[in-house]
């Protein structure tokens, strides 16, 4: 066989070699034929190339309903039973409730949408060393089958080995027949926490397809040649593999996600280690790929379940699953990228009750997930956001304490509501750990259902004068351990910008800056014009074709605040000199429409306040992106006098604008109304 080439095989010929099964008159003799050639397809081109096809009924989606079912039909009563409570909602995610088969079909809308089991891409199973060992399992550097440091006993798959890969396509495939859609749990991340993310990316199989991927790209010539795997490219590298030296321990070493072995060495919060590794130009192309391969994976699946579905007469038929769990939705730019191959958006979210009421951290992450949401579904898909469910003590995973306020879950589903995307009402666990929070979410489900107009997703845009920059490169690079990211420069200074904005009543919307290996490009000079300030928080990757981009929309007239560094490196993260911003500043035609905030202006995301001097820096910020906008779209009579009293605004097809007002001091009851006023378009 030769690395990204052909594979050549005389199956029937070998086969009846083996039975030696004489030729008679029932068994003609064969003619033997040219080898059978199978040829690797060239990743980058089919990712770069596909589009998924949403239906069209979830552009009407405004209510939906989490079943919390895996696949099993169950029939239940209880509260969903009762027209008065189903009538509400459009569709059902992962239905736990299969009487409620047909019930939204007669209302004309859709009925639930299922699933079949929920096998994670790149997630655990139990035992599974005699069904899959070296063709689905795993491996680390020393080729060892990796276990999971969450759960005991647990082994993690690799959905670039081929059995692994074969169980989850075989699974997708039924699931016409079952339901509507497919919810897959968990769909996998290469640099995700909770399966090979940890070290589990050295199986002989992921290199295979790497030299595969090299070869067809022209990329690093030889390498595969001199070294074979990347893992021995690693264990032969001091930089990186120095057998635990506490001296001069290699960057692996150091990173105890990586290499937990070296006891003594390994520093849980080493940035800069995790962020050097990327330096590396082989890793970094490996960083690369990885991200490639399991979109490719996921674009076999996704066409072959599609085609199943129109063949079964299902048409329509929706494709999506949870992106992720994570704090931060973002922190890893996989569940980005993600979005473009799926019919919806899909992510666990527990709201702001935690960084911002418990911990009083600086950062937005919880309104800022669902403008992430917003943006990876470009206009074209719905967002939807499982939120906080009440567990009792012991449960695994609890969210929020048993006995949590009401106001929480409230606070939870309009900061949801408010940004624009679906909040998965959980009825089944809200049922039956706290029934006293179902007429309240019941209010918040009347609230949309009897104002759709303002709430579905048909020809609503944000209401925007600015746009916060998310690099996919730059993150790309920079999560190569998992959770490397939360001390970052651009993980704190996207915090701090998206945190200054709400608080200054600045509506913004995201633009997600692609990796042009994996999705083409879509942001153009038109499309930055509709904003009149673009603020980008420590982007250390950008692309050439954005760099040119950035430049003309400056020399038309338009505002760019830099925190941090710009442009230091390029999409493949090769050094850049000078860096985007110097070339900038050095132009006189555009210097001058670029505001400056320097490196390491916004402390740590996930810090509480200390002394007022996050408060103040988040002021200085949002005053002087208020005077670069100058005449914003919404004004209080007293500008930052509501700081924890945030506001989304939208326009509708019909030309109306909302405002959706959000308290995040649950326990401010101002006196009087603020005095408001909204620029309409």
């Amino acid at each position: 066989m030769r690395l990204g080439g052909v594979i050549a095989a005389t199956v029937l010929m070998a086969l009846l070699a083996a039975q030696e099964v004489a030729p008679g008159p029932d068994r003609p003799a064969l003619p033997v034929g040219p080898p059978v050639e199978i040829v690797l397809p060239d990743y980058m081109a089919v990712v770069q190339a596909f589009e998924a096809s949403p239906p069209a009924w979830n552009e009407g989606i405004v209510n939906m309903g989490w079943g919390g079912g895996r696949g099993g039909p169950e029939r239940r009563d209880g509260w969903i039973a009762d027209p008065r409570n189903w009538l509400l909602f459009d569709a059902f995610d992962r239905s736990a409730d299969h009487r409620g088969q047909g019930w939204l079909k007669r209302r004309g809308i859709f009925h639930d949408v299922t699933e079949t089991n929920e096998y994670n891409e790149a997630l655990h199973f139990i035992d599974p060393e005699q069904w899959f060992g070296r063709n689905g399992l795993a491996r680390d550097l020393e080729h060892r089958y990796v276990k999971s440091r969450l759960f005991p006993n647990v082994y993690v798959v690799n959905n670039n080995a081929p059995r692994w890969s074969a169980v989850i396509e075989y699974d997708w495939l039924t699931s016409p027949l079952l339901g509507d859609g497919i919810s897959q749990d968990n769909i996998g991340s290469p640099t995700g926490s909770i399966g090979i993310g940890t070290r589990g990316r050295y199986d002989d199989y992921d290199s295979l397809k790497f030299c595969h991927h090299l070869q067809t790209s022209g990329r690093l010539p030889g390498f595969c040649k001199v070294y074979g795997t990347v893992r021995s490219y690693i264990n032969g590298n001091p930089k990186l593999r120095n057998s635990c030296d506490r001296k001069a321990p290699g960057l692996f070493d150091r990173l105890p996600h990586l290499q937990p072995s070296c006891s003594g060495v390994t520093a849980p919060g080493d940035l800069d280690s995790a962020l050097s590794i990327t330096d590396d130009p082989i890793l970094a192309e490996y960083q690369l790929f990885q991200h490639l391969s399991h979109l490719h994976n996921l674009v076999r699946y996704y066409r072959g379940v599609k085609l199943v579905a129109e063949r079964s007469g299902r048409n329509g038929f929706d494709v999506h699953g949870n992106q992720s769990g994570n704090p931060f939705i973002g922190s890893i730019p996989y569940h980005v990228v993600v979005a473009d191959f799926l019919d919806e958006i899909w992510f666990e979210k527990r709201g702001s009750h935690y960084d911002i009421f418990e911990k009083h951290w600086n950062n937005a992450w919880g309104a800022f997930g669902i403008q992430m949401g917003e943006a990876m579904a470009r206009g074209r898909k719905p967002a939807m956001f499982m939120t906080i469910t009440p567990k009792p003590k012991g449960a695994p995973m609890p969210e929020v304490p048993y006995g949590a306020p009401a106001v929480l879950f409230d606070h939870a589903w309009a900061e949801v509501s408010a940004g624009g995307a679906i909040a998965l009402f959980r009825h089944v666990e809200l049922e039956r750990f706290r029934p006293d929070l179902l007429p309240v979410g019941r209010a918040y489900l009347e609230l949309r259902d009897d104002h759709r107009a303002i709430f579905e997703r048909r020809g609503r845009k944000r209401h925007a004068q600015v746009a916060i920059l998310y690099s996919v490169p730059t993150f790309l690079y920079g999560t190569y351990m998992p959770d490397s990211t939360f001390s970052a420069p651009f993980m704190n200074d996207l915090a701090g910008a998206a945190r200054s904005l709400e608080e200054g009543h600045v509506p913004f919307e995201v633009v997600i800056l692609d990796h042009s290996d994996l999705r083409p490009a879509r942001v153009t000079l038109k499309g930055l014009l509709r904003y009149r300030v673009l603020v980008a928080p420590s982007v250390r990757n950008l692309s050439g074709p954005h760099a040119e981009i950035l430049r003309a929309y400056l020399r038309v007239g338009g505002r760019l605040v830099v925190l941090g560094e710009l442009g230091e490196r390029n999409e493949r993260n090769r050094q850049r000199t000078p860096s985007v911003l110097d070339e900038l500043l050095g132009e006189p035609d555009v210097a001058g429409s670029i505001t400056r905030f320097g490196p390491d202006y916004f402390p740590h995301s996930r810090l509480p306040e200390v002394g007022g001097m996050r408060l103040k820096k988040r002021t200085e910020f949002f005053d002087r992106v208020r005077k670069l906008v100058g005449q914003p779209l919404v004004t209080f009579d007293e500008p930052g006098r509501l700081r924890k009293l945030w506001v989304k605004s939208w326009q509708h097809v019909d030309g109306f604008v909302s405002a959706h007002f959000v308290n995040y001091d649950i326990t401010y009851d101002p006196k009087t109304d603020p005095a408001l006023a909204t620029l309409t378009p």
